[in-house]
């Protein structure tokens, strides 16, 4: 246990050994890019990883994605190639391992983390990541948000039947969404700047889950409307159909501005209050030569700046 956590201790590094984990970098990438099998399996190792100056997590997604490109390349080596690819994602499992006991080490990482790691998942085709059990029950603590503990409560309490209540409250908030989007955003906008806290509505609108409710039940009327529209008798007046689809429309203008605004405000507050890559174990922190930093005096604080 002790290995493991001088392991996962921050380091403070100086620019000079920086400079020197990119180029280290750069030499193993351009390893990779040539494909020797021999030359890579002898450079390729978990200390190597940890030695870049890229999240050692994110590196070692990049490297298993272009592994497995050599290894669907069909040459004399393409076994080789995919039992190193395997150990990678071995690798990237045992990362995730110490978040399987929850807590705070779980909790920081779901709020500043997992957004980045996901992407990069996505981006270099991580299947197996996404298998991870705690991957998986923190994509569906994010997909049910804050309101997520209404869905595990018993049927014989209010949440639960609050919750159901909620998914059928999607129905009428895709119909009265801009005189509901006036009324609730106004009154949370009062109660936010008076007391500094969001409400439970605004919470159920921000949801993932209830923003993919209502984004297919909108695709849905959508439908229904150009069919009820092309099959409606034409008329000079605006008749109630007419008037249904205006009212529609204008709620979805409304939810896709609200979302554009929300996405560029979350992209400023990132870019201020957290750094570009997730932390995780392997990750270093550059100063001056001259300065030090004081080493943090328990294992969740450690572990903590590897999240940030």
């Amino acid at each position: 246990m002790e290995e493991y956590t001088a392991w996962l201790e921050l380091k403070a590094i100086s620019t000079e050994e920086l400079n020197d984990r990119k180029a280290f970098e750069d030499s193993l990438r351009k390893t990779i890019k040539d494909g020797d099998f021999d030359e890579i399996s002898a450079k390729l190792t978990p200390r190597a990883l940890t030695k870049c100056s890229t999240n050692a997590l994110l590196m070692a997604m990049e490297t298993n994605f272009e592994l497995r490109r050599l290894a669907n390349k069909k040459g004399p080596d393409e076994e080789d190639f995919t039992k190193l690819a395997a150990s990678l994602d071995e690798f990237i499992s045992c990362l995730f391992d110490p978040l399987k006991s929850g807590g705070r080490i779980r909790d920081v990482f779901l709020k500043a983390s997992i957004d980045d790691v996901m992407d990069a998942a996505i981006e270099f085709e991580q299947k197996k990541f996404f298998a991870h059990p705690v991957i998986n029950n923190l994509m569906t603590e994010k997909w049910h948000g804050e309101l997520g503990k209404m869905k595990r409560s018993s049927w014989l309490s209010i949440e639960r039947w609050m919750w159901a209540f909620l998914n059928i409250w999607c129905l009428f908030d895709l119909v009265l969404f801009p005189l509901l989007f006036i009324v609730f955003g106004g009154y949370h906008f009062v109660r936010k700047k008076i007391r500094n806290r969001a409400g439970s509505y605004l919470k159920y609108f921000t949801t993932p889950y209830f923003i993919f409710v209502r984004d297919t039940l909108s695709i849905l009327v959508h439908l229904g409307l150009h069919f009820a529209i092309c099959l409606a008798s034409s008329s000079i007046s605006f008749s109630a159909l007419e008037w249904a689809i205006w009212v529609f429309y204008m709620g979805r203008i409304v939810m896709e501005s609200n979302q554009l605004c929300s996405i560029k405000v979350l992209q400023q507050n990132q870019e201020i209050s957290s750094p570009k890559e997730p932390m995780v174990p392997g990750d270093v922190e550059v100063q001056d030569s001259s300065t030090h930093k004081s080493k943090p005096s328990t294992f969740v604080k450690k572990f903590d700046k590897y999240l940030r």
